[in-house]
């Protein structure tokens, strides 16, 4: 039976990687590098993707602070302080980022199930990494929800109120 093998780690010797050929030198740089590059695009996408997902949480935000300036208004003029339209809009804020967090935590752990059935590789997923990523998405949520809840939290209750 022939070895298909190009290239083997030589524990004995200490020399690291040893190749049978100059081909199968350059076979194997190849080969890494093209793993280096789609991995490369995985990763572009994922930062891609979740760079907007914060400019989508603080423009959903603005939004509702739009829509609900007479709202925001009528509350203050009947007594609610600015803290407590602060503390409204975070915890909006708050929600919607840990509803999306749940949302990838659950197609994540079904990716890593498919994967584990489809192709039998054996995948393992850490409590801590699903805690850490709840932690971002709170972290993500209290952050970008903290501009749009000041400007709700500042609005004078008299202009709010005569908002169009």
């Amino acid at each position: 039976m022939k070895n298909t093998c190009v290239y083997h780690l030589c524990v004995s010797c200490k020399k690291g990687l040893m190749f049978r050929s100059r081909q199968d030198y350059i076979r194997f740089i190849n080969n890494m590098a093209l793993l280096a590059y789609k991995y490369h695009i995985r990763i572009l996408a994922f930062t891609v993707m979740s760079n907007h997902y914060h400019i989508g949480i603080m423009n959903i935000m603005y939004v509702s602070v739009t829509e609900r300036t007479r709202e925001i208004g009528l509350r203050m003029s009947i007594g609610a302080k600015g803290r407590d339209i602060l503390a409204q809009f975070l915890i909006e804020s708050i929600l919607i980022s840990v509803t999306g967090g749940l949302i990838g935590v659950v197609l994540g752990i079904g990716a890593a199930f498919l994967v584990n059935i489809l192709a039998s590789y054996p995948i393992y997923i850490q409590p801590w990494s699903v805690i850490l990523s709840f932690a971002v998405c709170t972290v993500t949520g209290v952050f970008f929800g903290w501009y749009p809840a000041r400007k709700a939290a500042g609005l004078d209750p008299i202009e709010a109120i005569r908002y169009e």
